[in-house]
């Protein structure tokens, strides 16, 4: 049985849990929480195998198919809320932790790229043991003189949820929804943020909901009704059972199970933006010689006409091909759980090297650097970019003079950066960077000279 002092805390993590609205979150509120539990010295084994079996029971099921989306989450809470009373019940009621922060090894969730961790923020459980709270000493220098002891939450990010599954009464209500709930899932992902930093700029396009918004318009008013009239296979789908209260996320699982209508949807969505595409024509030039252009279609001024930010909500290219390329990209070759593993290591080196806690390992300089050049090899093309400008627009201690310090390693000259990372390089060259990038030397050398003051004198 749970006492008084554990019974409370028991409580109000299962809150947290409860308040979970998707599968992300829930797995990384769960991890907070263990973390939280078991952060001492001695509790590292423990806490390293129980992370471990957790994760990947909680990505099995999460994965496994056959069961509805909404009784795997009930499931899992489930789940969860048992695992936490058991940490509770075993763990040892002992004093608050050592005044002097040990050094700990790199988590197992580091080592295994199938251990997922989304960004979802949660109140860190302050606690050197479960029967009183740890208030912890006041601010002091550590040892290398730069982190607070007091600073223990990780760096908090919003996880921008999808919109719950839902039912429809035919299958033409339902292929539209699902498709949007399918690209939903990965625009999400892209739009997480730190609501402590106002950085002062627009978001580039996949970084903004109000994007993603005109993208699904897209899809309803453009995409969709091109597959449904072009592709036989949709028809075949149509006609291959009762989708009468089948919801949007038992549709991909039934789909996922089909090989056939997993084919056919893949060939109707690609063949659907590729009449999207700019054509090459041949024209007669100003000097009366002929040249190959590539000439937007119909279509394609429609998308763009949908697509068009408004106030200066976010930034946007004109759409060509490669636009078209990625749009394309987004329902089937997304990897998002390789996604979410990318962004959790590139969160942990940026604390390790830019905004330490005290139980992390120092991270040697230009370590997040050659984290997001790692990243740019293991994402999908053109996507490379966009997780480079959310570590700006997350982390607060990678402001644009990293940011374009990091594009170098993308070329030598200008002309090779636009053509490697192109999104980014635009992004760069808003009119109000010059602006912001002086603002935020201003915070970096104020930060500097905050750190050299607190830092114990040294020999």
């Amino acid at each position: 049985m749970l006492n008084a002092a554990q019974g409370a805390l028991f409580d109000e993590t299962a809150a947290e849990i409860d308040a979970a609205t998707g599968f992300l979150t829930l797995i990384e509120v769960t991890r907070l929480a263990i973390c939280a539990l078991l952060k001492r010295q001695e509790d590292e084994p423990h806490r390293e195998k129980m992370l471990a079996a957790v994760q990947k029971f909680m990505m099995a099921t999460m994965n496994a198919p056959g069961t509805p989306s909404g009784e795997k989450l009930v499931n899992l809470k489930k789940f969860a809320k048992d695992a936490i009373k058991i940490i509770l019940l075993e763990r040892p009621l002992v004093a608050r932790t050592s005044a002097v922060a040990p050094t700990q090894t790199r988590r197992q969730i580091d080592k295994d790229p199938d251990a997922l961790a989304g960004q979802e923020p949660a109140r860190i459980l302050a606690l050197g043991g479960l029967g009183e709270p740890d208030t912890g000493a006041a601010v002091a220098a550590t040892e290398d003189g730069d982190i607070p002891r007091e600073v223990i939450k990780p760096t908090t990010i919003i996880i921008v949820s999808p919109v719950a599954a839902q039912k429809f009464d035919s299958f033409k209500s339902l292929f539209p929804a699902a498709i949007c709930y399918r690209m939903e899932r990965a625009t999400c992902f892209f739009q997480r943020y730190n609501p402590h930093i106002n950085r002062g700029l627009s978001r580039p396009f996949l970084l903004s909901k109000a994007f993603a918004d005109r993208l699904f318009g897209v899809m309803n008013d453009i995409i969709v009704p091109a597959m449904v009239a072009s592709s036989r296979n949709v028809t075949v789908l149509e006609t291959s059972r009762q989708w009468a209260g089948v919801t949007t996320a038992e549709f991909w699982e039934i789909v996922d199970r089909d090989e056939r209508a997993k084919i056919g949807i893949v060939a109707a969505w690609t063949a659907a933006w590729e009449g999207c595409r700019q054509r090459r024509e041949t024209r007669e030039t100003k000097d009366g010689k002929t040249a190959a252009v590539l000439v937007a279609s119909p279509i394609l001024l429609k998308v763009r006409e949908k697509l068009a930010p408004t106030h200066g909500e976010f930034t946007l290219p004109p759409i060509r091909n490669d636009e078209i390329t990625l749009f394309a990209s987004m329902l089937y070759e997304l990897d998002l759980d390789r996604l979410e593993y990318t962004w959790n290591r590139l969160r942990q080196i940026y604390e390790q090297e830019l905004d330490r806690r005290d139980y992390q390992d120092k991270a040697r300089d230009g370590a997040l650097r050659d984290s997001i050049l790692n990243a740019f090899e293991i994402v999908p093309d053109l996507t490379g970019d966009f997780m480079a400008l959310l570590c700006y627009f997350c982390f607060e201690k990678f402001d644009l003079a990293l940011l374009e310090r990091f594009t170098h390693n993308k070329g030598t000259t200008p002309e090779q950066r636009q053509k490697r990372i192109p999104y980014l390089m635009s992004f760069l060259s808003g009119e109000r960077v010059p602006e912001t990038r002086r603002r935020e030397q201003l915070v970096r050398v104020e930060r500097e000279a905050e750190r050299m003051r607190r830092s114990p004198e040294r020999p």
